[in-house]
């Protein structure tokens, strides 16, 4: 499986500065307070987006619930069906265990390829509104198989 992200460089958020803060997933370590580098707002609930997202059901161990399981469908015969079924699952995941965001929507999008082995990537596009943001916000990815 591959995923390819593309990352918005937004910053913090002109209404109210670092709403939000997580630690960055990749761990890097920041020189000058040697402490570990932290996404804040968008940038943050990007990250919480994806992984969310890409995270299989049972992954956790103490949450098994928690993640997407959206490997799953790419295996399946990429029609309307599957794409209602992800498109549902994925908007109830995102209610269950995103709580910083509202009005949540998920749209994905297949992208057919020229031959039968391109024919499961999908775009998953994520338009959301945060609390005390004025405007909506978007998250985009591309998944596809590898086989």
């Amino acid at each position: 499986m591959q995923a390819q992200f593309s990352e918005e460089k937004l910053g913090d958020l002109p209404e109210k500065q670092n709403q939000f803060r997580d630690f960055d997933l990749k761990m890097m370590l920041n020189v000058a307070t040697r402490d570990v580098v932290t996404k804040k707002d968008v940038n943050a609930i990007k990250q919480a987006l994806k992984n969310l997202i890409l995270s299989n059901v049972f992954d956790r161990k103490f949450n098994p619930a928690f993640g997407g399981n959206i490997y799953k469908e790419l295996f399946e015969p990429m029609d309307q069906i599957t794409v209602g079924i992800m498109e549902t699952r994925l908007n109830n995941v995102i209610k269950a265990f995103e709580k910083r965001i509202i009005n949540s929507k998920v749209k994905v999008i297949p992208i057919y390829g020229q031959t039968a082995t391109d024919q499961n990537k999908v775009r998953i596009v994520i338009t959301y509104a945060l609390p005390r943001v004025d405007r909506e916000l978007q998250t985009e990815f591309t998944i596809e198989r590898l086989r």
